[in-house]
This record gives C-alpha cells, structure tokens and sequence, in this order.
C-alpha cells in the first residue's frame, strides 16, 4: 500500500474560475459527524464532514450575509445542513 501526503489544499481549475469571477462556494457538512471539539468556535477543512451539497454565491452576498471580514478572501465557506435550501430567503432570487 503507497503513502499519499497532503501539505495543503486549493482549488481545482473549475472552481478558480468561479473564484476569480467573484463567487464563493458553500460546501453543506453535517456537525455531528464533523471533528470539531464543543470549545472550537471554528473548523479546519480536515475536520469537516461533507455531504456532497455545494452552492455558489456571490462574494458581494455573502459578505452582506455575514459579519466576519473575510469573505471577500475565502473560495469556500463550510455551512450546515439546509442553509443551501434557505439561501433564496436569504439573499434574493437567482439572477
């Protein structure tokens, strides 16, 4: 059996292109299977357990959604089960 090693993660060329034309992508994880300890108030990508629920959104809509800084510099953001089916509420109709 072969070792494979990881030093870090990026984006594949489909979703650098949807980065660079200014959208963030939502990846659905379930938070009682993810690995993240109750005193941890944020997850590492290693720690979240997909599940395979992804949506894009404007960068401009998710920073007016949240209130953390960082969301005009992130590809990604880790949400729980049914935010996705709760963005048309949240943000508007698809444009």
């Amino acid at each position: 059996m072969e070792r494979h090693i990881v030093a870090g993660w990026g984006l594949c060329d489909a979703y650098r292109q949807l980065f660079d034309e200014g959208l963030v992508t939502l990846i659905e994880c379930d938070p009682q299977r993810n690995g993240v300890p109750a005193d941890q108030n944020s997850m590492r990508p290693e720690q979240a357990w997909r599940t395979g629920r992804l949506a894009q959104l404007k960068r401009k809509a998710l920073a007016g959604w949240s209130t953390s800084r960082w969301c005009s510099e992130v590809p990604c953001v880790f949400v729980e089960p049914s935010m996705i089916e709760q963005l048309p509420a949240l943000v508007g109709p698809v444009q």
